[in-house]
């Protein structure tokens, strides 16, 4: 398997699932007007969305990154093995987690222990991981 090479410019990283709970058509919109965009920086979606089938919405996903035109700068990975996650986590400028209803959120407490500010939804359990982490 090929290793995915984090951007050489500032980008904004989200890891898990690919499902509508996980809130990404918002966030790929909220991306495609931001400033960090305008600017040159980079989305990347690392998520394995092939065996993601159940409640998969890659297909949605990707044809609204065609419709807003943000193809060259929204990226997914696909399946990323650990060690290159972790080379995401500790290289990304921020990392998001915009999810509607989350489990635990390990993600974003794998980010803020690589030292990554975490941007979450707000009233879910990820709330409660980032001030836990900052205590």
């Amino acid at each position: 398997m090929r290793a995915f090479e984090p951007p050489p410019r500032p980008f904004a990283l989200y890891a898990g699932g690919i499902s509508p709970n996980k809130n990404l058509a918002l966030l790929i919109r909220a991306f495609s007007r931001s400033e960090a965009r305008s600017r040159g920086a980079q989305l990347v979606l690392a998520a394995d969305y092939t065996s993601d089938r159940f409640k998969g919405n890659c297909a949605e996903l990707k044809a609204l990154v065609a419709e807003l035109d943000v193809g060259r700068q929204v990226v997914f990975t696909g399946f990323v093995p650990d060690e290159e996650l972790c080379r995401l986590y500790n290289t990304c400028t921020v990392f998001v987690m915009p999810s509607l209803d989350e489990g635990f959120g390990l993600p974003a407490i794998e980010a803020m222990s690589c030292g990554r500010p975490v941007i979450v939804s707000y009233g879910s359990s990820l709330e409660v991981a980032a001030f836990f982490s900052s205590w």
